[in-house]
């Protein structure tokens, strides 16, 4: 990203708020791999030798998504005040 940066910016093709734009991904793309090593080297220390395994909900094995209840409906409010899905 930072030499295609460059490149198109010798070239006079970007705006400096296209400059700045592509700068802040350049950052975001850093943090994310930043993130991703620091997670890896946690795992160990959790001890778990792998995956967490995923609760089973309502009794069907490998069902992913939040426990509901009383909902009529994907348009249904929870407690919190938010929209469940």
């Amino acid at each position: 990203m930072t030499d295609e940066r460059g490149r198109l910016t010798r070239q006079g093709l970007l705006s400096p708020l296209a400059v700045a734009a592509f700068r802040r991904g350049e950052l975001r793309f850093e943090a994310e791999l930043r993130w991703h090593e620091e997670f890896e080297r946690q795992l160990p220390a959790a001890g778990t030798g792998g995956t967490a395994p995923v609760r089973a909900l309502h009794g069907a094995p490998g069902y992913r998504g939040r426990a509901r209840t009383g909902t009529s409906g994907p348009d249904s409010v929870s407690e919190s005040g938010g929209n469940r899905q």
